[in-house]
């Protein structure tokens, strides 16, 4: 590469699988320096064993119709870190015959995405479920808001009204953070476009709780839920990736930062493909750099996958 060089720093992080039988590893990259070993992960122990191949081909082709051609061959410096399985639960009811790759998470919009310059930067991810599915209390907390954002209010994005339609803001205590590394810190959770409220103001929930309905009240084109985590404020500008904090079942989390040899964060997109399916996903990082490289994990991209290896 004439003018720049890309580096990848990745970090595994690795929520729970069942069975528990083995620890996790990550293959180091050919001709690198070692990589310390992984110790494995807090109860309960993933089971499959996680591999990045070095270098990810320029050619490969995203399957998405909004996906940019990846231009850069990328080397991958591994830096696996295990972490204890992440704060929140699902918010959605993910049905058996979701796709082992791609899940019930559109992989289009993802969290800073613009879907090629389509739309606005992202401040979340979008759980893709028929009209009226189930929406759950992600995590314990109290109920800061539920109603409807058709008057502007501190909730939605800046000089908008009417764009997440009927929601409801989550409170949730530091403590579950802080006992996984992650901060001492109240954060908050999102639950936007529902067709139907289950809670009030004030109300106090556990995780897994019924909160609402999947809609696509505001500013929806089909049913969904919008979800967003808000760890430094309640406020649009705090939101941060959703799926570095969701303990999703049988799925962990690649994130890293992509940058040019003078530290300073890309947006070339890259391709992974899981080889046991040939399914490809194409991965741009965040298109916000006022969203990217921020603690606790200073990425400027991140996904969850399920358990295979990739290239």
């Amino acid at each position: 590469m004439k003018n720049w060089c890309s580096f990848l720093w990745i970090v595994l992080l690795l929520a729970a699988c069942t069975p528990q039988t083995a620890p996790v590893s990550v293959l180091p990259p050919v001709s690198a320096s070692p990589v310390p070993a992984v110790s494995p992960v807090s109860e309960p122990t993933p089971s499959f064993l996680a591999s990045v191949t070095p270098t990810l081909p320029p050619t490969a082709t995203p399957q998405s119709t909004h996906s940019p051609t990846p231009t850069h061959t990328l080397t991958l410096a591994l830096t696996p870190t295990p972490h204890s399985p992440f704060p929140l639960s699902p918010p959605v009811l993910i049905p058996d015959t979701a796709d082992p790759l791609f899940s019930v998470i559109d992989p289009s919009y993802r969290f800073a995405s613009t879907q090629a310059g389509l739309r606005p930067v992202h401040h979340g991810v979008e759980f893709l479920l028929p009209f009226g599915s189930p929406v759950l209390a992600a995590a314990e907390g109290t109920v800061l808001f539920a109603g409807n954002d058709n008057i502007r209010g501190p909730y939605g994005p800046p000089r908008r009204h009417n764009y997440l339609g009927n929601f409801i803001v989550l409170e949730h205590p530091a403590t579950l953070l802080a006992e996984r590394g992650l901060g001492e810190t109240v954060f908050y959770t999102v639950y936007a476009h529902l067709s139907e409220l289950n809670v009030q103001t004030g109300d106090t929930v556990r995780a897994g709780d019924q909160i609402g309905l999947i809609g696509f009240t505001g500013a929806a084109l089909g049913p969904h839920l919008h979800f967003e985590v808000r760890l430094t404020g309640f406020t649009h500008a705090d939101s941060f990736n959703p799926e570095l904090f969701l303990n999703l079942p049988g799925r962990g989390v690649l994130a890293g930062r992509l940058l040019s040899e003078k530290g300073t964060p890309l947006l070339n997109t890259f391709n992974i493909t899981a080889l046991d399916t040939g399914k490809t996903l194409y991965i741009t990082p965040y298109e916000d750099a006022k969203l990217a490289v921020r603690p606790p994990y200073r990425e400027n991209f991140g996904l969850s996958l399920p358990p295979g290896s990739y290239e």
